[in-house]
Parts: C-alpha cells; sequence; structure tokens
C-alpha cells in the first residue's frame, strides 16, 4: 500500500471537515440542541486550525525548502517549530472577547 502524503492527508482532512459542516446543517434542520450545535462548531474550528498547520507544513515542503538538501532532522525541527508555533500562537478561548451581560 503506498504511503499517504501530506496532500493526502489534508484532503482526508478537508472532507472530514466537510462531513461535520454537513452534520450541523442537518442538526439545525431537526432542531437539535444548540448546546450540540456549538460543540461541533468548536471541533470544525480546531479541524480548520490544523489543517492550516497541514497547509503550512505543505508549504515549507512544497515551495521554501523546494531543491534545497534540507537533511531529514532540520525538516522535523522545523515540523516541531511549526507545531509548537501553531499550538502557542492561538489566544485561548478564554482570551477572547468577553460577554458582558446587557450589551
Amino acid at each position: 500500500m503506498p504511503e499517504k502524503t501530506l496532500q493526502d492527508e489534508i484532503s482526508n482532512r478537508l472532507r472530514r471537515i466537510e462531513g461535520q459542516v454537513r452534520g450541523i446543517e442537518k442538526m439545525l434542520d431537526e432542531g437539535r440542541d444548540c448546546e450540540d450545535m456549538l460543540t461541533q462548531t468548536m471541533a470544525i474550528r480546531s479541524a480548520v486550525d490544523q489543517v492550516g498547520a497541514r497547509l503550512m507544513e505543505y508549504h515549507l515542503d512544497r515551495c521554501l525548502l523546494e531543491g534545497f538538501d534540507c537533511e531529514p532532522e532540520r525538516m522535523e525541527l522545523l515540523r516541531h517549530a511549526l507545531k509548537l508555533w501553531t499550538r502557542f500562537g492561538q489566544p485561548a478561548p478564554a482570551m477572547a472577547l468577553p460577554y458582558e451581560a446587557g450589551n
């Protein structure tokens, strides 16, 4: 069985997100609980963030480092740095705009 490429992984993640979005549409049509729909929305948001991180890795591999003789260890260090950046580069949900009652 051929090895899964980064492009394949990104495509699979995007198809999964597409299914999640259709799921929320169905939940809305069925009048499902709002909290359930919000939970699914947060899952989609996280999945989109993960796709963004993988696309950055794809960009590194395909656009920035193509043609460079980059050792595998160095590429792994770049991937690790990218994962750290995406993990810590986003504000925590508690850092989002606060909800103020009465506004």
